[in-house]
């Protein structure tokens, strides 16, 4: 009995509290807790999803955090928070090319296979149909889930699977600063995003989330244009914000980043 009850508080700490459960999944990794920024934006991203349907069935959010805060991690915990929390089951991650897609897709499936998450939840390898780099499908908490890896730009084939359409379109560092060199090549891959790869979503609910950053020109730079789309979502910021302080003072106090920027420009 006191293990049923410690597995539920386990369970609803994990659903309350962010922190809480990237510490579960990652014990090893996430040594430092999110700050508010994080923690106000898995908030958003929850309530967004919760409010999706009727006649609003997608989000589209441009975000860009600066280098070396764990950007990234926090997007593959939320895909896997989404998961077990049943707001999305068809995951579609597009990077700038397939190597580093799959890369994110065998991260988020480690993530799902830890001790603690087999330990709480399921144990999603004993029941995964399909397993390979591309693609992970399998039935986990009652529910198909399909993890799919894309390289930006590339042919989308059986998109459709198990009769779902994705409703999560993850696209993490889809624009390459090569890609953005060029005006011809990065409208071009705005095209793809936005005609091919945007149009795959399922109809009745999506959420849609561009992480990039900031490329000059900026009339090159994909993030740039949705970011000042008002059918999008942006949340763009610094190390540093505005009334001086940092973004995450544990990780990257603001004196250290401020010396940091001036050894670049003296360079």
């Amino acid at each position: 009995m006191g293990n049923q009850y410690d597995r539920k508080a386990i369970i609803d700490h994990n659903k309350e509290n962010f922190n809480f459960f990237a510490s579960f999944c990652l014990p090893d990794v996430v040594t430092y807790r999110f700050p508010a920024f994080y923690e106000n934006l898995s908030l958003l991203l929850i309530q967004e999803l919760m409010r999706l349907g009727g006649e609003k069935v997608v989000m589209r959010l441009a975000l860009s955090l600066p280098r070396g805060h764990a950007k990234t991690t926090f997007i593959k915990l939320f895909v896997v928070y989404g998961i077990i929390h049943d707001l999305f089951t068809f995951v579609i991650i597009i990077c700038a090319n397939e190597d580093r897609a799959r890369d994110f897709l065998s991260d988020v499936h480690d993530i799902l296979l830890s001790h603690n998450i087999k330990a709480v939840y399921d144990n999603w390898e004993l029941q995964l149909k399909e397993n390979n780099k591309d693609t992970k499908r399998g039935d986990f908490l009652g529910r198909r889930i399909i993890l799919q890896a894309v390289g930006a730009g590339t042919s989308f084939r059986g998109i459709v699977k198990d009769n779902k359409r994705p409703d999560l379109i993850l696209f993490d560092d889809a624009q390459s600063e090569k890609n953005a060199e060029s005006l011809i090549e990065s409208s071009r891959l705005l095209k793809w995003v936005t005609g091919t790869a945007i149009k795959t979503k399922s109809p009745k609910r999506c959420l849609v989330i561009w992480i990039g950053n900031m490329y000059d020109p900026p009339e090159n730079c994909i993030l740039y244009h949705l970011a000042n789309s008002p059918q999008w979502t942006s949340l763009v910021t610094g190390g540093i914000l505005a009334g001086g302080e940092a973004l995450w003072p544990e990780l990257h106090p603001a004196g250290a980043l401020l010396e940091e920027y001036l050894n670049d420009v003296s360079l």
